[in-house]
């Protein structure tokens, strides 16, 4: 059968069955060239410490989600982030560096894995490049659904600041969308000036600009659709395509794409705070009095 169809039937994205099907041939070769060559999966002399062991036998051979493996280590120290991240850091170093092949052997067999895995084992800062492409979905999708989230009093203060009225010349113009509920097609296409100031002041908020105003309306259109649009998969591989093509094109696209889009720091870079939940509630409560 075709790959679409075997998708269809196993009720996954076309792209997600790619993925797994790439992982299960990758992990077969890997598991099959290693273990041909040595007898188990880390040497006994090998210069690792007892944690890190049992944390490569249970993300690595046992399989375990990598909550239950930073338990299965036996340390409960280990479950600390600060303190698994030094340990696996040290010794994967030690593994690198040894002068043993089968240690060599182990570490390029640890990188791999993490690689290929359907999560990380390593911390971030040890991590080569996925091998899945696809991955940064996670972060769009956290960027756009906080552009549906940005409060109205904070979309009509950007338009208040930043709309350049038609007097200006088209060439004196880049072109922002803005998605809200406020706007009557749920978006809207806000020029602004093409000043370093105004790129600067739009690119801190986190939004993306465009040079040309079709771009920035099918941008807004785009995301506006978001939820829409990417509830069939077939749909949802064209959405995405056409959404990285869009934002590759914005002239800030470098500088905002390398930043971590998390709900704290986009919280920062649109000026919200976010109410206690205990104040929310005392806040409700004198409401009602």
């Amino acid at each position: 059968m075709s790959t679409w169809g075997v998708g269809e039937i196993l009720k996954l994205s076309h792209y997600k069955y790619l993925e797994l099907k790439a992982r299960a041939e990758k992990f077969f070769k890997l598991y099959s060239d290693y273990f041909q060559l040595h007898p188990s999966l880390v040497r006994p002399d090998a210069p690792i410490g007892p944690t890190f062991r049992d944390y490569l036998f249970g993300t690595m051979i046992k399989r375990l989600p990598k909550e239950d493996a930073l338990t299965y280590a036996g340390d409960s120290s280990f479950r600390l982030k600060e303190i698994s991240n030094k340990i696996i850091q040290t010794d994967v170093l030690r593994l690198k560096e040894s002068q043993n092949k089968w240690d060599n052997d182990l570490y390029k067999f640890i990188m791999e894995f993490d690689r290929w895995n359907n999560y990380r084992i390593l911390p971030r800062s040890m991590q080569a490049p996925s091998a899945y492409e696809r991955r940064t979905n996670k972060k769009h999708k956290t960027y756009i659904r906080y552009l549906h989230q940005i409060p109205d009093f904070k979309i009509k203060a950007l338009v208040d600041i930043y709309w350049k009225g038609p007097k200006g010349k088209p060439e004196s113009r880049y072109y922002i969308s803005l998605v809200s509920t406020f706007f009557e097609d749920g978006y809207a296409v806000i020029p602004i000036l093409k000043t370093d100031k105004v790129i600067k002041a739009i690119t801190d908020n986190k939004i993306y600009i465009f040079e040309t105003q079709d771009e920035a309306d099918d941008f807004g259109l785009l995301t506006a659709r978001f939820f829409e649009e990417t509830i069939n998969q077939k749909k949802g591989l064209q959405f995405w395509k056409r959404y990285r093509e869009l934002i590759e094109s914005a002239i800030n696209y470098r500088e905002i794409n390398n930043m971590d889009f998390t709900s704290e720091n986009l919280d920062m870079a649109f000026g919200l705070k976010r109410i206690p939940l205990h104040k929310r509630r005392k806040t409700k409560t004198k409401s009602a009095e």
